[in-house]
Parts: C-alpha cells; sequence; structure tokens
C-alpha cells in the first residue's frame, strides 16, 4: 500500500512483546520499548535503505508495485517479490548492490589466494551456479532452489596479508571480504553468506569456536584438546574416547593458510576451493547420483556429530574428494541450520564432474521437483518386474 513495510511492522511487534509495557501508565517500560523499537527501525533503514514500502520497492525493483491490484500484485512475485533467495530482476547480473550483498544461496570458499582479482556474477536468471577454474559459471541443473543454500569458500594464504590494511583479505576492489567484527563461530559466518548474502573473511582471532582453529590449521592444537578433554566427560565416555576424537579430528596443516573467505555461490567475487551446499535428503540423493555419475563409486566420507564447518570443508580439501557432512549443534543453535538440512561439499577439481552427471541424470528424470509414474505400463515398473525375475 505503500505505507510502513509489514516486516518492519512485525518486528516491532515483536520487540513489543518482549519489552512493551503491561500497563498503560508505566512510562518507563514505555521508554524502554521506545528505545529498541528505534533500534530495531534504525537497523532495518540501515539494511534496507527505507522504512516505506514503495521506496523499498524503488530501491530493490526500480519501479513502485500497487499490490492491491492483481495485475501489479502478479508482477511484484513474477520479478522475485516475497522471494529472498532471489535477486530482484533489475539487480541480476550485476553481483551484490551494497558491502552487505542481497539474501541468496550461499556457498563457502576455501582456497589459496592467487593474488587475483575476484571474478563472477549473478547469472540472469538468478539460478545456482557452478564456479569454474576459468572463473565463469553455469546453472546447476534439476535441483530447486531454496533461500540460502550454497556458498563459496575460500582459504587465505599467508602470502595474501596486505601490510598496513586489513590482514588476510582476498582483495576484489569494491567486493574485498568483510570481517565479522566481536569473535563469531565459524558457521555463523557461513550463516552470513549463506541468508543474508555478504562477503565474509575470517582470520585466526575473529573465531570464538577454536576447533576450525585446529582444523583449518590456523594454530597448533592444544594438548588440552589433544588428550582428549575437549569432550571428556560431556560427549563422550572416557577421557580415552575424547582422544580418539581429537586423533580422527579432520587438520591441515598448521600455518599453510591464515584465514578463510566465504560468500554467497551466486555472487562470489573469487574462485572457489570449495561449494557447500545445504540441503534436503532428496537434494542430498541428486547431488549423489551426479557424483556417481562418472565412476559409480560409493562416496566414503568422515561423518561426526561435532564442528559441522571442519567436517564439511576439511575432508573435502585434503582428499580432493567431495563430502558430505551433519549439521552441528552449533550449526542449528546459533547458525539457523534446519532440522531437515544435510551438507554436501564439491571441491574445486570436481565440480566440473559434478555438472556434467547432473545434467545427464536430469535428462533420464531424476530432478526436482519429481514425479515418477509406476505401473503396469511404465518402463519403471516392467524394469523392476525383470529384476525381480
Amino acid at each position: 500500500m505503500g505505507e510502513t513495510c509489514g516486516a518492519l511492522t512485525g518486528a516491532i511487534m515483536g520487540v513489543c512483546c518482549l519489552v512493551g509495557r503491561e500497563k498503560l501508565e508505566d512510562r518507563k517500560q514505555y521508554g524502554i520499548a521506545m528505545e529498541e523499537a528505534g533500534r530495531v527501525c534504525d537497523i532495518f533503514r540501515d539494511r534496507i535503505g527505507h522504512t516505506l514500502c514503495d521506496k523499498i520497492h524503488e530501491i530493490r525493483y526500480g519501479r513502485v508495485y500497487r499490490l492491491k491490484d492483481p495485475k501489479e500484485r502478479e508482477d511484484f512475485h513474477h520479478d522475485g517479490g516475497h522471494a529472498p533467495h532471489r535477486l530482484p530482476r533489475s539487480l541480476r547480473g550485476r553481483g551484490p548492490r551494497s558491502r552487505r550483498g542481497h539474501p541468496g544461496y550461499s556457498s563457502e570458499i576455501f582456497a589459496p589466494q592467487t593474488g587475483e582479482d575476484f571474478q563472477g556474477e549473478a547469472n540472469e536468471q538468478g539460478e545456482s551456479r557452478e564456479v569454474r577454474e576459468d572463473g565463469g559459471s553455469e546453472n546447476v541443473p534439476g535441483i530447486r532452489r531454496r533461500a540460502g543454500t550454497e556458498v563459496a569458500s575460500k582459504d587465505l594464504s599467508p602470502g595474501h596479508q596486505d601490510a598496513g590494511q586489513r590482514k588476510g583479505y582476498p582483495r576484489g576492489g569494491a567486493k574485498t571480504p568483510e570481517r565479522p567484527g566481536p569473535p563469531f563461530l565459524l558457521c555463523q559466518v557461513f550463516q552470513m553468506s549463506r541468508r543474508e548474502g555478504r562477503i565474509m573473511a575470517m582470520l585466526k582471532e575473529d573465531h570464538w569456536c577454536f576447533e576450525p582453529v585446529v582444523g583449518f590449521g590456523l594454530g597448533e592444537p592444544p594438548a588440552y584438546f589433544l588428550e582428549g578433554h575437549n569432550r571428556y566427560p560431556k560427549d563422550v565416555a572416557t577421557l580415552e574416547a575424547g582422544k580418539h576424537y581429537a586423533d580422527e579430528f579432520p587438520r591441515l596443516k598448521v600455518g599453510k593458510y591464515v584465514g578463510m573467505a566465504s560468500a554467497p555461490l551466486t555472487s562470489t567475487p573469487f574462485e572457489p576451493d570449495a561449494v557447500m551446499v545445504y540441503g534436503d535428503a532428496s537434494q542430498l540423493c541428486l547431488l549423489l547420483l551426479g557424483r556417481e555419475y562418472k565412476d559409480g563409486y560409493n562416496l566414503k566420507c568422515e561423518i561426526s556429530g561435532h564442528a559441522a564447518c571442519v567436517y564439511g570443508v576439511v575432508p573435502a580439501l585434503k582428499t580432493g574428494e567431495c563430502q558430505v557432512a551433519v549439521p552441528c549443534r552449533g550449526d542449528h543453535y546459533r547458525a539457523m541450520a534446519s532440522d531437515e538440512e544435510m551438507i554436501f561439499t564439491a571441491p574445486r577439481g570436481k565440480l566440473d564432474d559434478l555438472m556434467v552427471g547432473l545434467r545427464a541424470i536430469e535428462k533420464t528424470g531424476s530432478k526436482l521437483p519429481s514425479a515418477i509414474p509406476s505401473g503396469p505400463n511404465t518402463p519403471s515398473w516392467r524394469a523392476t518386474r525383470r529384476s525381480a525375475r
């Protein structure tokens, strides 16, 4: 209608449910609620650009939609309205519009910096992309889009510290990654790329959790960890079991990298070392089928209920093979991973084979959404009957 955005109105209502006054004459609590609501408005205005719907439409879509009109409402939805994982048509092909980027698919990228400028833009259709070694990208076939699904990840080597500036950053002009500020969990930073479209970088001092510091080789593992105390007695029955966990914990060589960067796959400005895809069981099935297409071998994984940021990336970097991981408690509690999500990681060297496989199985009907008929006159039913015989 052109008035205050409903998302902001809902956020203010939520704030008032938490800190609003219960009695009309309670002026002190009223002041507290007004202060908190004002902070929400300021944050909203900073991130979105305005608080009024018609102004937001102009900023994000280049025009104003009168949503009471059925035709304009249909145009609004067609142009990406109310779909946080889609870039507006006016922005497709340009990558993020601002420092914070645009909500989209996320893919973590980990790889040594080469010193080259970042390459890559969101494609015209705003689809998921394969990031090739030449900096190009292609649509990922057969997998339906989900908000905040793929993150591109890259490890930062010591040779890419910029003296006198922000150390350890891959440089990409206006697309230089931002650091999170106070210490964060790595899974939270992935979340910032996955769901907020932000291009992020983390050095050793940015980590709140020490396990990715150990896993990515940003520091020597402490004796406390190696002796098993990290998991005993809270998570394992004995100190020896805790030591077994530490012994098998995936680790990169200490000192090889000084940090990592992550970005949405649709707008990553650098070539990824690996692409992480957060998906449900159906999407994971298709990714596994695409991976198996070339040679048919099963995927051998290192899986744990801990440290998804490490188990989801480090084994893929060490072996050069795809990896499946389970979002850990921190990923669920702190980084908004959904209950149905799993993590599929493809290192850069496997992306071409994965794309070939996904295109091939899409032609034979393995794609989403799926609707496979079954009955006496269908090929699948006849094939099943022959196998049974």
